[in-house]
């Protein structure tokens, strides 16, 4: 038994080393898809009788033998993907470190198919090791890839709908200030502060701050009518020594497609869930900034500074 696990592993790994990344991540879809399937087909035959039964005995065999070809599939990646984290950070090879990238992607997708919540136990040990990944290998498409998956799932939204929700940047104003960038404190963040007296550190900032919204970072030729743009340029008009742009928000549903940004330069948030456009390449230098700052993030709270102008 234990020869055809480990001969179904290996021809597994053979099949995702020369198979496009595209393609084993719609067959993982489908083997997830086909697994709710035969959940909710358990459930009917839970219920069926008489003359029902008789009926349904052909789709319920078609289901058992589909669902023994799911499970030895199953098999495999429990063989395969034993301490994936550690595999990440000690490849064999190149070849082997895609082949548990493709690995990683899949499980994700199989995950956000059956509706399975992230396990931050699990998920911030992968942010780390992904993040390492990257900065080791920042020419490899799969690692962008298996790292914007990942993110998308550690920050999925939640059930509520998410079109209803208003702009984040046409929100009326909730609050604004000054502040003055400090010196990083012990966590290595840097302080941020009133200013009281003349500006002696090279960044002046003005906040807006917004909660319960959507916002998109792709700048779509309308944020200089925006509410939060005009919050900006009165704070500017107060103090015309400030250079540097702030929105903090919570609650919120942050999306980006891969455009021009919006001319703002860090977005602090609490509680958001994000969708970043998956890419098969490698990503340009906004995508690939915005991805390895979320992978750093801990929790459900940091801050992302943004590559204004580009």
């Amino acid at each position: 038994m234990s020869d055809r696990v480990d001969a179904t592993a290996t021809l597994r790994e053979d099949l995702m080393a020369n198979v496009p990344q595209k393609n084993y991540s719609s067959l993982a879809i489908d083997v997830a898809e086909i697994k709710v399937a035969l959940r909710i087909w358990q459930r009917i035959a839970a219920g069926l009788g008489g003359f029902a039964v008789v009926a349904g005995l052909g789709a319920l065999g078609w289901c058992y033998n589909l669902g023994v070809k799911v499970g030895k599939l199953e098999q495999a990646d429990h063989e395969h993907g034993i301490d994936i984290v550690a595999q990440l950070q000690s490849p064999a090879s190149t070849e082997q470190l895609e082949t548990n990238l493709i690995a990683v992607t899949a499980q994700i997708e199989t995950a956000k198919v059956e509706g399975k919540l992230p396990d931050q136990s699990k998920v911030r040990p992968l942010s780390s090791v992904l993040s390492g990944v990257l900065k080791n290998n920042p020419d490899m498409p799969r690692a962008w890839n298996a790292a914007t998956q990942l993110v998308n799932y550690r920050f999925q939204p939640s059930g509520k709908d998410l079109s209803s929700l208003p702009d984040c940047l046409n929100l009326p104003l909730m609050g604004s200030r000054a502040e003055v960038e400090g010196p990083p404190g012990p966590d290595g963040i840097p302080t941020h502060s009133p200013p009281t007296g003349p500006v002696i550190v090279r960044k002046l900032g003005a906040m807006v701050v917004a909660q319960n919204c959507r916002l998109d970072l792709d700048d779509n030729g309308e944020f200089a009518s925006s509410t939060a743009a005009r919050d900006f340029e009165d704070a500017k008009r107060h103090k015309p020594e400030i250079n540097y742009f702030v929105l903090e928000v919570s609650n919120a549903y942050i999306t980006y497609k891969g455009g021009k940004l919006i001319p703002v330069n860090e977005i602090r948030f609490k509680n958001c869930s994000f969708e970043i456009r998956p890419t098969f390449d490698i990503p340009d230098r906004r995508q690939q900034e915005i991805t390895k700052q979320l992978l750093e993030a801990k929790n459900n709270e940091g801050a992302i500074r943004l590559p204004v102008g580009t």
